[in-house]
């Protein structure tokens, strides 16, 4: 996700530098970095980037769990910390801010990107999921009708605002009470009925009274809805409607209409017909009243579905499509951006449209269903061959879309690695020959990473220094082992990191410095270092020098 902006927080100065290098090669916007917790709260609350880098441990009285615990109490931001040491106490202080995640130190390229924009997404769709919640409640809260969701046990576990309109029940009354005790007594063992036919996913319509808080007693048509989590029943939704006035209009029809069937007998026959005819058409209103909410709510949930669906498959980074019959049913974006080919010239068509020759296409087609057959999922990479004829490399995952019904088809994903494999050979190469020009040099090179971490030395190092990278793993046991003394190490350590400082700053070479060096094996030379930077590595060459140089 390059392009977002990020806080870092990192008190000490070079590694800081080397992140936010890291950082801005791979695309993102770095406005600011800090070393204190006051700063960090400060800048964020400024800037709202669209996450924080978090060190842990931090110099001064706020460390980075602290200050990230006023950010969150004020702002929605993501926070993924960074730790090399912290002890267990701080990292359990660290978990109660609900972090993103956690970066240990040295931080490489990949592990840096792949977090951060996984921790932007979840956050970003967290916020949707909020949002949608909120929608949701709205709506529950302002129709006429009460919805009351109960347990696998007829628990209430909530109920919507409406029955204090009509029942006179706060919700609060009726959480965790069992929906049977507000029952009016009779219609109990109906309502058992339905509780007990929705547990095996059958219909749970249903009209019976219920008891009002002032002891009235109400009539109600309800329909619910089964919900069933990971297959075990675990509880109904219920909408009820009041319809005591509907009744009670009911109930007077029927007496007006008894008293017309005592004053007229001849017609007796055909009002009973009408009575009939007439709870035929009741029962049958209910039943699609009820099967319109079932379908409504249905309605609701596939649209959610279909456009989550839809989202995903827009905003996904790799490509996706579904088979069937080895010919393409579906493709995102992404797999016509990379193949060349619109939708619907893709649609219908048979996966050897992206490939050169029939061996290669049936070589890649038995390969996935090799690959699924044995474990369920094929992962692989492919030559394929885009609409105007060039070539180029895909890394290829692919699953049945329902095991079980294995004719719906198959998902796959296909990311283009064409770029990244050239890249790869190339810096192979690259490697190669730089390790050979160390290798032959006849001054001691040293190879620092962004962490202060000593990656490799060459012969000279051994033979002029006396060390390794095994007995010099960091830049700090360096300042501890080549300058003894804690005095003339401060001098030299302060000396050595200003130069380094104004070579960053203004973008020049790092001025080369002598210095008295007490070596491997107890001896103590002079010796001359010049450094340059290469990405995020650091060169260190030293120069013998014979004798005390001139001051």
């Amino acid at each position: 996700m390059t392009g977002a902006r990020l806080l870092l927080v990192e008190d000490e100065y070079v590694i800081a530098l080397g992140i936010q290098k890291s950082l801005e090669r791979l695309g993102y916007e770095v406005p600011a970095v800090v070393a204190t917790g006051e700063e960090a709260v400060a800048k964020a609350l400024d800037l709202r980037p669209d996450l924080i880098l978090m060190d842990i441990v931090l110099a001064g009285p706020m460390d980075g769990v602290e200050a990230a615990r006023l950010i969150g109490a004020q702002a929605d931001i993501p926070i993924i910390y960074l730790t090399a040491n912290a002890d267990s106490a701080t990292v359990e202080r660290a978990r109660d801010t609900m972090p993103y995640g956690y970066m240990n130190k040295p931080i490489n390229d990949r592990d840096l990107m792949s977090n951060i924009d996984t921790a932007i997404h979840k956050h970003r769709m967290e916020r949707r999921l909020r949002e949608s919640e909120e929608k949701y409640r709205s709506l529950v809260e302002n129709i006429n009708d009460i919805i009351i969701s109960v347990d696998e046990n007829g628990t209430v576990t909530y109920a919507s605002p409406r029955v204090y309109e009509v029942a006179g029940y706060r919700a609060e009354d009726l959480m965790g009470r069992n929906l049977m005790e507000f029952v009016y007594p009779e219609d109990r063992k109906l309502v058992i009925g339905l509780f007990e036919n929705s547990k095996a996913g059958g219909p749970t319509p249903g009209q019976y009274r219920v008891l009002a808080r002032s002891g009235d007693i109400l009539w109600v048509r309800t329909s619910g809805r089964t919900i069933f989590v990971d297959g075990r029943f675990s509880g109904i939704r219920v909408i009820m409607s009041d319809i005591t006035e509907q009744l009670r209009i009911e109930d007077e029809v029927k007496i007006k209409n008894d008293e017309l069937t005592a004053a007229n007998e001849e017609l007796q026959a055909i009002i009973e017909e009408l009575e009939a005819t007439n709870e035929e058409l009741s029962d049958t209103n209910r039943r699609l009243e009820a099967n319109n909410r079932d379908l409504v709510c249905a309605r609701r949930d596939l649209a959610e579905q279909e456009a989550l669906l839809a989202i995903v498959s827009r905003v996904a980074p790799v490509g996706i499509g579904l088979i069937r019959d080895r010919a393409l049913v579906w493709t995102n974006v992404m797999i016509q951006s990379i193949s060349g080919y619109s939708g619907e010239e893709l649609e219908g068509r048979s996966l050897r449209v992206f490939y050169a020759s029939d061996g290669e296409y049936q070589a890649a087609i038995d390969t996935m269903y090799a690959q699924i057959g044995e474990r369920g999922m094929a992962s692989f990479e492919a030559r394929c061959v885009h609409k105007n004829g060039t070539a180029y490399q895909v890394l290829i995952n692919a699953a049945f879309l329902d095991p079980e019904e294995r004719e719906r088809g198959i998902v796959f994903t296909a990311m283009d690695i064409t770029e990244m494999k050239r890249i790869a050979n190339e810096l192979a190469l690259s490697q190669d020959k730089l390790r050979m020009m160390l290798e032959s040099s006849p001054f001691p090179i040293t190879v620092m990473d962004s962490s202060s971490r000593f990656t490799y030395m060459n012969p000279r190092v051994m033979q002029i220094l006396g060390y390794t990278t095994g007995t010099l793993p960091t830049l700090e046991d360096w300042w501890e082992k080549a300058y003894p003394d804690h005095a003339y190490r401060a001098k030299i350590r302060k000396e050595w990191e200003d130069n380094v400082r104004l070579a960053m700053e203004n973008n020049t070479p790092v001025r080369p410095m002598s210095a008295r060096v007490h070596c491997g094996d107890g001896t103590d030379k002079w010796i001359e270092f010049h450094m340059i930077f290469l990405g995020d590595m650091s060169f260190i060459m030293a120069k013998d020098l014979p004798g005390e140089p001139p001051a």
